[in-house]
This record gives C-alpha cells, structure tokens and sequence, in this order.
C-alpha cells in the first residue's frame, strides 16, 4: 500500500467558517444561520419563464439541500457497513 506523503499528498480540511460578502463577517458554513442555507432564504429568487404557477423556488432549494443531506447519510452508512464487513 503506498501512503500519500511520498507524492506530496497533503491532507485539507475546510474550515468552519465562511466569509460573508453582504454582512462583511465571518459566518458558520454549516449551521442553522450558515452559509448553506443561503440560497433558500433569499428575499428575491430568478424563476424561470416556464416555470409552474406554483411553482416555489425556496421550497426547491430547501428539498436540494434535504436530497443532499439524505445522500450524505446513505453514504456514511454504507461506508459503516463496508468498514464492518472488512
């Protein structure tokens, strides 16, 4: 097994923070304020000319972002029952 660090594999990490352009701070990425939510809290959204009447675009990004987090979950558990399975 060859390890990373003869190839000058470095290990990054993201941080936990992002920079906010509008408030000018540091803002948590991922927290119930954070930066990954911004898209759905948006006061104004661009909607499509063909889009349906009721069409929502916040509901769409929260059901993005939802779909996402389910994803993420299912991969963590198979990753758990891989690691078991070994």
């Amino acid at each position: 097994m060859r390890t990373p660090m003869p190839k000058g594999i470095q290990k990054k990490r993201k941080d936990r923070k992002a920079w906010d352009e509008e408030k000018q701070e540091w803002v948590d990425r991922w927290s119930r304020e954070g930066k990954n939510k911004e898209e759905e809290e948006q006061w104004i959204h661009e909607v499509k000319v063909n889009a349906d009447v009721d069409f929502d675009p916040a509901q769409a990004a929260r059901g993005e972002r939802k779909f996402r987090v389910a994803k993420n979950e299912r991969q963590r558990l198979q990753n758990l029952a891989s690691a078991q399975a070994a």
